[in-house]
């Protein structure tokens, strides 16, 4: 069965969670937020505006109003999302 399903490949979204890190990066610093992407989706502890504890799923590019700073490619999956949605279920 694993066969028949497509590979997906898994970011880590690194998010910069104040501007001061334009200044403080200079000397190798910074605040930072982290999710890992995968389908539309971006998975992280934490990191939404509705304040709740547990593992957080939003939509990519919602991470709390943070700015981007990069995403890297990390693997490939080949669970499928509603198998991404139990397993962050279970944990949320």
């Amino acid at each position: 069965m694993q066969k028949n399903r497509h590979a997906e490949v898994v970011y880590l979204n690194v998010y910069h969670v104040t501007s001061l890190n334009k200044a403080v990066e200079l000397v190798g610093l910074g605040f930072y937020h982290t999710s890992v992407g995968i389908y539309n989706l971006e998975l992280s502890y934490g990191g939404d505006d509705l304040d709740r504890p547990g593992t957080v799923v939003v939509y990519r590019g919602n991470s709390a109003g943070l700015q981007l700073k990069e995403s890297i490619a990390v693997g490939l999956t080949y669970f499928n999302l509603d198998e991404i949605n139990n397993i962050t279920d279970y944990f949320g």
